[in-house]
């Protein structure tokens, strides 16, 4: 099979030889899988500076049974150089698509969304709205979509005043007075906000970051993400701070 000009992203890379490495690639026809780049670590070959995480790119290729080969790589569009506090966030939604996706399963949307994140984090100084709305089309593209427009018990819209337990296999449940129930609780207001994927306030984005982590990481079975720890070290170790991403 060859495939021409097909908009992609590097997710990661590593060496196969002195000369050539293995890419991780995420396309938008074809998913995400991964690429033998022969000679890309020679110095004078210009795929080596292409070859970068978060650069917007058209690749070719040829695929013979499992791993294909690279044969021509450019670059799409110029975005701007992404801000470097915003690096941990980026490789996070880089590795949501790791564990996440099945090799070879194409998610257009998906890499639709991806794509406009990246830009976004070009472009703004704050990266949680940002994180938020792509968790969110990750979810629906992967069948985990969220229930937000209706109480999941009464079938009532969802009251922007009222709170809400969430529950991941039915939906949102209004918390009565006097209620003894255990377990995460949001308000109307940031199921509102998920739904429209606008998170205007402090509040709204911290329960919005606490239901989707919850949700995330219920679908990858408790498993840490690898990118939320070495960030908190690295940031630990540098200022003493907790993590803000």
């Amino acid at each position: 099979m060859r495939v021409n000009q097909q908009p992609a992203y590097v997710l990661h890379t590593r060496p196969w030889s002195e000369t050539s490495l293995l890419v991780d690639v995420f396309t938008h026809e074809h998913g995400r899988f991964r690429l033998l780049a022969k000679g890309a670590r020679r110095q004078k070959t210009g795929q080596r500076a292409l070859l970068q995480p978060f650069q917007p790119l058209i690749i070719s290729w040829t695929a013979r049974r499992s791993l294909g080969t690279l044969t021509g790589v450019e670059m799409r569009m110029n975005f701007p150089r992404l801000r470097e506090q915003h690096l941990a966030s980026a490789y996070y939604m880089s590795e949501l698509l790791f564990k996440f996706l099945h090799a070879y399963d194409a998610h257009e949307s998906l890499f639709e969304a991806y794509d406009e994140a990246i830009g976004k984090l070009c472009e703004t100084q704050e990266p949680e709205s940002v994180l938020r709305s792509f968790e969110c089309s990750l979810l629906s593209e992967v069948g985990y979509g969220l229930q937000l427009e209706h109480d999941a018990g009464s079938l009532e819209p969802v009251d922007v005043n009222a709170r809400y337990y969430y529950y991941p296999e039915k939906g949102p449940v209004k918390v009565r007075e006097h209620d003894s129930q255990a377990g995460l609780t949001v308000s109307g207001r940031t199921l509102q906000a998920l739904s429209s994927k606008i998170f205007d306030n402090q509040q709204v984005q911290k329960e919005s970051k606490q239901l989707l982590r919850m949700l995330l990481t219920r679908q990858v079975k408790g498993r840490l993400f690898s990118t939320r720890t070495v960030y908190a070290q690295m940031l630990k170790s540098q200022t003493g701070k907790r993590p803000l991403k």
